[in-house]
This record gives structure tokens, sequence and C-alpha cells, in this order.
């Protein structure tokens, strides 16, 4: 004889899926939200009535499509399934942000009575009701022995959504827990608030109003600038700029806008370009209420310009990952006045575009047309405007900050030689010795950093030439190879078998000679790329093979082999990879004048890297004749060289980068390979 049964559960097991499982009393409250906004709501008001002690009440009420009974019986009433897929979109496209039923009954059992009251579109004038009791299910031994009704009832309201009331809280909601909500609800928000098909929440908490006022108006007011230009129905432009406290710093007309050689109105319709910028650093926000991880979050998620034609969102302009202004490309140009989709949010609204903005067939955007090119221009010109103001402002602060500083250092001169003048004869001389040797030595480290200015601007300079004519040999340099190959190809056919013994070698070592002129032209713009200059996280032993590799054209045709013997896993820092990458570039330079046109067999440089307790020791070794023709102590001195061709600046400028990395350098005149040898120490954070 057999039995059938089946696996029942305790009412014990409310208890720890709605409360062990729930990871805070916002979470489970943010489920109900997302379970509006996944019902495609397009307005949820979540409402916090005498959160503060324990009693009080949570309702959550939307406008989205409702349940009928059988989605309540098959889905709303069954723990841990979920009708949602993460395959499959929304009919507004929305890709679900519930989760499979656990979060929402870790919000219904945060009160002693749970309520729904829901009106599905596809039902006129019908709405279900169903109440909770839980203490209901302490009388019990199993969740099914607990019945639970479906009420019907006929309405006239023709409003479908759903309203879900959680009353008598077991536990107070703190300011803290308010403020994960509010920052859950942003997140599913949309940003602007003005898009109709877009996701509208409010919060309701008389116990704390600020956030009320953050939900509805998002993290906009802690912006350290807002841009606002606009197009009017001529196609004439203006712009302005305010400030956190919303006082104008910058305002133009069409004339500062549109550049000089295009003074020409815009060819748009009348549109609006809004752009919050925010400057994301530890001093903006030491006296804020926000952190910075949370407005970075945000930025992550809607950071970016998003586009509007008559009052709806075009996708994919402003989705994460769309940079369709080049915002980040010309941050990278100047990265201290320009935004980037990390540190901004903006919008373009256009009035009356669909005339001259035509969607793509696949909905995917808007096909690239002259409008479309106009609008990227105004936007941009807009940009280099702001960009332009700031670069002005910071100038003249700079100028500024001279003047005061000279002014400042004369007056507490002055204050200081009348204080002499109240000594007595005897302690006024020794005093004033004393002051005037302080005076000299002041006087003598102005001196020297004002050379070191110098030099460091001059060498800017030859930086600046070096990349210049790189660039613009380029053209030059590739017309010759083209028409090397052309003679290449034409000798072959009219020369035939003579081409080999008179023409081969020359057309071949002009081929050679143009592949290192490229090579070194190559070289020289990846020194001057504006990324390496920012502080990272650096891999070295990648940086040293990275450097390596801008040489490989030239070491080539030098004959020089490059040996390296790195040390185990991979030893980091941070700091900038042009610093990094100028000490190895200076020693590779220094190995190769060193070889110059010395008959020796193998031209071999060796770069070896340890770990030891100071840190990570590297060393440059080659096989050329040493350190001559100047004494070691000398060579770190601007200036100074032991080649009549060279400036003395390459080692100088080794020894300071390394001595900013916090590490130290040294020369030994016959190395290892018995050659010069330089070893650097610096240090790591972890390897």
């Amino acid at each position: 004889m057999s039995t059938k049964a089946h696996i029942r559960f305790a009412t014990s097991i409310l208890r720890r899926l709605g409360e062990e499982l729930n990871i805070g009393f916002d979470q489970g409250i943010l489920e109900l939200v997302k379970n509006a906004y996944d019902a495609d709501a397009f307005n949820c008001t979540i409402e916090l009535v005498e959160i503060d002690q324990p009693g009080g009440y949570i309702r959550v009420s939307d406008d989205g499509y409702g349940m009928t009974e059988e989605e309540i019986v098959d889905g709303w009433l069954v723990l841990g399934e979920s009708q949602k897929s993460t395959n499959k979109r929304t009919k507004l496209g929305r890709i679900a942000a519930g989760n499979k039923g656990l979060g929402r009954l870790a919000a219904l059992r945060m009160g002693e009575y749970a309520e729904l009251l829901t009106r599905p579109s596809s039902e006129f004038f019908s709405e279900y009701y169903v109440a909770i009791d839980w203490s209901k299910f302490d009388t019990v031994r199993r969740v099914d022995d607990v019945s639970i009704t479906i009420k019907k009832i006929i309405c006239d309201n023709k409003q479908h959504g759903t309203e879900i009331k959680i009353s008598n809280l077991r536990d107070r909601l703190t300011r803290m827990d308010v403020k994960r909500l509010a920052r859950g609800i942003i997140l599913l928000a949309d940003p602007f608030g003005d898009n109709p098909s877009g996701f509208h929440p409010i919060l309701k908490t008389k116990d704390f109003v600020d956030l009320e006022y953050l939900v509805s108006f998002k993290y906009f007011k802690e912006s350290e600038f807002h841009l606002h230009a606009e197009v009017d129905n001529n196609g004439m432009a203006s712009a302005i700029v305010k400030d956190f406290n919303g006082k104008t710093l910058y305002a133009a007309g069409h004339s500062s806008i549109r550049p000089k050689s295009d003074k020409a109105h815009y060819l748009l319709p009348p549109l609006q370009f809004d752009l919050w910028v925010f400057l994301i650093d530890a001093k903006t926000f030491s006296t804020r209420n926000i952190s910075q991880s949370e407005v970075r979050e945000w930025l992550r998620e809607f950071g970016g310009v998003h586009l509007y034609i008559d009052g709806l969102r075009v996708a994919p302009y402003g989705n994460p990952g769309d940079d369709w202004l080049n915002l980040n490309l010309a941050r990278v140009r100047s990265p201290e006045f320009r935004p980037s989709t990390n540190t901004a949010i903006g919008r373009v609204a256009i009035e009356n575009g669909n005339s001259v903005f035509i969607q793509k067939t696949d909905r995917t955007g808007i096909i690239e047309n002259e409008a479309f090119y106009e609008l990227k221009k105004f936007t941009g010109d807009a940009l280099d405007w702001m960009a332009r103001e700031r670069l002005q402002e910071a100038e003249l602060r700079r100028v500024s900050s001279r003047v005061e500083s000279k002014e400042s250092v004369k007056k507490e001169r002055e204050i200081v030689v009348k204080s002499l003048d109240t000594l007595p004869a005897a302690q006024k001389f020794a005093v004033e010795k004393s002051f005037r040797k302080y005076e000299q030595a002041r006087e003598n480290e102005a001196i020297a950093l004002r050379n070191e200015v110098i030099l460091y601007r001059t060498l800017s300079t030859v930086g600046i030439v070096s990349a210049v004519f790189a660039h613009e040999t380029s053209r030059p340099i590739d017309l010759i190879e083209r028409n090397t190959i052309r003679i290449q190809k034409k000798a072959k056919t009219i020369l035939g078998d003579q081409y080999e013994s008179s023409l081969k070698a020359p057309v071949e070592l002009i081929l050679a000679q143009t592949a290192l002129m490229n090579g070194f032209q190559s070289l020289t713009l990846s020194f001057v790329e504006r990324d390496k200059r920012r502080n990272q996280r650096l891999d070295v032993h990648q940086v040293i093979l990275a450097t390596i590799e801008n040489f490989s054209s030239i070491l080539s045709e030098r004959h020089v082999n490059v040996i390296t013997s790195f040390s185990q896993g991979k030893p980091y820092l941070r700091g900038s990879a042009a610093s990094l990458e100028t000490v190895i570039a200076n020693f590779i330079v220094n190995s190769l004048r060193a070889f110059g046109d010395r008959q020796i067999g193998n031209r071999n440089i060796s770069i070896k890297s340890e770990i030891n307790e100071s840190g990570l020791l590297i060393s440059f070794a080659d096989n050329g004749p040493g350190i001559e023709n100047i004494e070691p102590k000398s060579i770190w001195l601007p200036g100074e060289t032991g080649y009549g061709s060279g400036t003395g600046l390459g080692l100088t400028i080794v020894r300071d980068t390394i001595r900013d990395l916090g590490g130290t350098v040294e020369a030994i005149p016959k190395g290892e390979l018995g050659g010069a040898e330089f070893q650097i120490v610096i240090p790591i954070l972890g390897f």
C-alpha cells in the first residue's frame, strides 16, 4: 500500500524568507516600487506615515496595468516565483527590475497587515481587494492552512493601477533606511521628470522632507555648473552658465558661440541644450549631505546627453556607453575644463523636430542628415565656449594670484622690518643678520626654481616642435614610400633581370629609411598622448614593454637586442604612464647614443626587475663603452653631457621623475654588461 503526499511549509518559513533574507527595510519597499516600474507605471507614489516608531504604515500606489484575479492567484500570492523575465521587455521597453518574489514578501511582512487593491487595465470597472493578517499564520502549523479571500468589486473608476498598504509596522524606519530607499528610487526614475513615457516616482514622508525633495529634484542641485544654451526661431544662439548657487558666471550671444569664420545662423528648429557638470571629489562633497558614490552611481546610469524630440526621448542617445557628442574625446584634450559622461548629465530638447529629424527604420536613433550634423555643431560650439570661458577665468586667477603673492610678500617684509626697529640695538643687529641670510637663501631658491621652470619650458618647446614635425612629415613620408613602391614595380617590369644588380639595393634602402621615419613619427606622437599624463594604476612591466615596442623600428634598424628579465607577479604603482615612459625612453636613447657607430658584435640592452624591501629595483644596462667624458656625479646636472650633440636634459628629467615617484636612481659607469648601468628603486603598491 502506498500513500501520496506533498511537501508543505511551516508558517515559520514566512518569517525566515521575509525577514532573514531581507537585507534592509529600504530594499523591501524598493521591491514594491520596482513592481510598479515593471508594470509599466508612469507614476508611483510612496507614502511613509509615522515611520519613526512602530505602528506606522507604508502605501505604494501606481498607475501600472494592474493585476487580474488569475495573476493574483498564480503570481502575486506565489512566493519565490515571478512572471518576469530578464530576456523579455515590458510594453514600454523596460527591462524587469524586480526579483523572484522574495523581495515582495519581505516588504509585506514589514507590518502586521498587508492590503492589495488593484484595477487591471484589461477589465473596465473592476478592482480586486486582498487583505493579509499575518497573525493568523501564527495560530496554524502550515502556510496553506490559512485561506486568503480575493474580493472582486465593481467600481466606476476607469484608472488602472495597484495600491499596496502595509500597516502597523513592526519596527521603525531610520533616516538611513529612507535615504537608501530614496537613492534606489532615483536610479529607477526618469532623470529629467518630463518624459511622458518615463517613470516618475514621488516620495512622501513628513519625517524627512529633505529626502522628498531629493527624489523630486534628483542630484541636479549638487552640480557645480549648469550650462543652458538655446537656438531660437531664427537659428540664433545664446548661452548662459550658472554656478551651484544660481549665480550667473558667463553669458554669450550668437557671435560668441558661433566661430568667427562661420557666423551664419544655425539651420535648426528651436531647441534647448542643458548640461549639469559635477566636480566629484572629496573636497566638493565634504560639507554635503550626500556622498560622491551616490552621485557617481547616478551618473553611471544616466550620465551623458539625452535627446528629446517633441517631448519624447530618442534612444540610444545618452544611454550608458553612448557618447554621441564626443564629450569624453574633448575632455582628453583639456581634462580640467571639459565635462565627460562620468561627470555630467544633459539634455537636448528640440521643438517641432519631426520635420527635420527622421527616425531610422529600426527605431535606434535618427538618420544622420544635415540637421543632425548641425545639431552636433551647435552643442559642440556651446561646449567649446564654456571651456574657453573657464580657461580664461583660470588664467585670470593665476595672474591675480601672482600679483597678490608679490604684494603679500612685500607687506610681510615691511611688518618684519618694523618689528626689527623695536628691538634693542644688540639684538637688532643679530636678528637683521639672520634675516638677511634667510632672504638670500630664499632668493637663491627662487632663482633655482625660475631656472628650472625655464629649463622645462625649453624642453616643452622642444617636445612641441618635435610633435608638430612628426605630424607634418607624415604626408611627405607617405608619398615617398608610395612613389618608391611605384618605381620599384615599374623598374622590375622595364629592367627585368637587370633590376637586381642596378636598382634593388638603393630602392630597398629608401623603403627601409621611410619605415624608420614612420616609426620615429609614431614614437614621437605617442609620448604626447594626453591620456598618459593622468594618474592611474600602472603595471610597471607593461609600461616597460609598451615603451620598448614604441622603439621597435629604431632598435631593429640599429640591430639592437633588448633582453628583459622581470620579477614574478605584476608590480604596480599609482602615477602617470608618461612619467614612467619618460624614464625608460631616456635610458634607451642613452644606450642608442652610446652604441653610435661603434663596431661591436651584438648590441644588447638588458632590463631587469626584482622586488626587494624598498620596492621594485629596475636595472638598465648595455654593452656600450660606459660613461665617458663626464664625471658620474655630473651626469644628473641639467646641460651636462658627454656627447657633443647632447642636450644634457635627459638624465636630469630621469632624476626628477624618479624623485617625484618617491624613488632613487644610481649610475654605474661600468655595469654588468660592460657598459653603463642605471639602477632605480621605486615604491610599489603591490605585485
